[in-house]
């Protein structure tokens, strides 16, 4: 049913082995792109559909499609950090020597990933949820906060600062006009402002 890279995402720019990496695939039945989620520990929970003929939401969780084949099911994002499952026993059996890069959804996430960071997770929205944040501190790794540049995720990331151990966090800082979301920029673009990710101090006295 879900069949590897849309023609969509190849045409925006995505590689088909970034692709691969996240299991994209294209629901035919429905035409949307399909994005599976997993837990941290790996287990299938859910899966996102992307809209490509504009008729509809732009994207929408399965729930009613996975009825019939998962009797009950329910799904709550807000429990799920996507992308950990891929690197999070190598956090904990190893250590991560890149930061956890945050973002928002799914498509920032897998542009950030294929400018040369693995660790990237998306909080599948523009806030985080307690489960979230606490999914984060298990890996016990630097993090970088690389939410979207609109009202939204300036909120969200403030909200998200005071959460979090101020020591090992850094927010990405986009410039005074900068785009709106990560997949707006270049990868040397998005290496350079993530290695330049400023104390969470910082960033907020400009962004009061």
């Amino acid at each position: 049913l879900f069949d590897y890279a849309p023609t969509a995402l190849l045409a925006e720019g995505f590689e088909r082995a970034t692709l691969r990496a996240f299991e994209i695939g294209f629901d035919r039945r429905r035409k949307k792109i399909t994005f599976p989620i997993r837990s941290h520990l790996g287990t299938l929970v859910g899966i996102s559909g992307r809209d490509v003929l504009g008729i509809g939401p732009r994207y929408k969780i399965y729930v009613d499609e996975l009825k019939d084949a998962v009797p009950g099911y329910e799904f709550k994002k807000g429990r799920v950090l996507w992308g950990l499952h891929r690197f999070y026993d190598d956090a904990l059996n190893d250590g991560l020597t890149q930061p956890v890069v945050v973002c928002e959804g799914f498509k920032a996430a897998m542009w950030v990933y294929q400018s040369g960071f693995n660790n990237v997770v998306a909080l599948i929205g523009a806030s985080a949820t307690r489960e979230q944040r606490h999914l984060l501190g298990l890996v016990g790794n630097d993090v970088v906060l690389f939410l979207d540049n609109d009202k939204a995720g300036v909120g969200a990331t403030k909200k998200l600062l005071e959460h979090v151990d101020t020591a090992y966090t850094r927010v990405v800082d986009y410039g005074e006009r900068g785009p709106v979301s990560p997949d707006d920029l270049d990868s040397e673009t998005i290496n350079t402002i993530v290695a330049g990710a400023k104390h969470p101090l910082l960033w907020r006295l400009k962004n009061v």
